[in-house]
């Protein structure tokens, strides 16, 4: 049950995303009507901008709102932007900025954050510390750094007030998927209560970077001796709940097929590789990394080395279930489709 400060949260939370839908609405509305040009001629009068308005797509729309309604619904959509077979082109397209070019917080925050979590401010705990991110996701924001023995890492410093936003917003969430499974059959069919509920116990877990630590010492015994595959190095003494320092990695996302074929690298061996880790990781360890989206999947282009980034959110497999799966797997390689069905059931 909530508490009452919790439902207080909710309430204005709900409120703010009320508004934030309203205005979106509004805008969609607008684009609709003979309104649209003086609307858009009167805007750069307004803000005296040099070239007219541009006409944005639904797709863009969305992601633009996805941003305005913060970090919560910014996860999600970067979950749907992993299903890029489904996708059409300018959605994929959109949606995939989510993982990387999301708006930033100022400098201040994040020294502010990391004298909080180390006790020391950048300056004193690096040799050098970027004040410029190199990338901003949905939870967090990353910067280079240097140590004082000359090793590149990256610092992921978490969002600003973030614990409470986001409890706000899985609340939201999970009263929201309670009154659809209620009132809606299709709910009901896919379990969209148990999915957001997941959803949100996974998202909780993100947000303490102690069991992220964890996560990728585990992972990264795991996969120590697979060819090709690893997670970054993590440094303990530089990390606490909120920031976190991991060796550096150089290299471009594993969707970036231009990048890695002008690098002359063999996408059937970088594929292999990769599958062979999925594989050791669900089937055999039971431990896998649940949130390998392109952007948390990066290549060297020097070697092809693929690198599994933010192992903030994990699974594991019970040994019953990994032998359901395989068991899974084996009607669908023998083209079994009644075994496949009652595996399925």
């Amino acid at each position: 049950m909530s508490s009452g400060f919790d439902t207080i949260s909710e309430n204005l939370r709900l409120q703010q995303i009320y508004a934030t839908l309203g205005s979106f609405g509004a805008e969609t509305l607008m684009e609709n009507t003979p309104l649209v040009g003086p609307r858009r001629r009167m805007q750069r009068w307004v803000h005296r901008l040099p070239e007219p308005v541009p006409e944005y797509s639904t797709a863009t729309r969305t992601r633009v709102l996805l941003e305005g309604l913060g970090p919560t619904y910014v996860k999600m959509g970067q979950i749907v932007s992993s299903q890029v077979n489904v996708l059409p082109d300018d959605w994929r397209v959109e949606l995939d900025r989510l993982q990387n070019e999301v708006p930033t917080f100022p400098y201040a925050m994040v020294r502010e954050i990391i004298i909080e979590e180390l006790g020391a401010p950048p300056e004193e705990l690096y040799a050098e510390f970027s004040e410029t991110p190199l990338a901003a996701a949905s939870l967090a924001q990353v910067h280079r750094a240097r140590l004082h023995d000359g090793r590149e890492v990256a610092v992921k410093v978490q969002r600003p007030n973030l614990d409470q936003h986001v409890k706000a917003d899985l609340g939201v969430t999970q009263t929201a998927g309670r009154a659809m499974e209620a009132r809606s059959q299709w709910a009901r069919e896919i379990g969209l209560r148990g999915m957001l509920d997941e959803f949100s116990t996974n998202l909780i877990e993100e947000l303490d970077y102690y069991g992220e630590a964890y996560n990728m010492a585990r992972l990264a015994s795991n996969m120590s001796e697979l060819p090709g595959v690893s997670v970054p190095q993590l440094y303990r003494e530089l990390s606490s709940r909120r920031v976190l320092t991991q060796e550096f990695i150089v290299g471009v996302k594993i969707s970036d097929l231009e990048a890695i074929d002008a690098a002359g690298l063999d996408r059937g061996v970088l594929g292999t590789n990769a599958l062979r880790a999925a594989i050791k990781m669900l089937l055999i360890d039971g431990f896998f990394h649940a949130d390998p989206h392109p952007g948390n999947l990066y290549v060297d282009l020097t070697d092809g080395h693929v690198t599994f980034l933010d192992c903030g959110m994990v699974g594991e497999l019970s040994v019953a279930q990994r032998i359901n799966l395989l068991a899974l797997l084996w009607t669908v390689v023998n083209g079994d489709m009644t075994a496949m069905a009652s595996q399925l059931r």
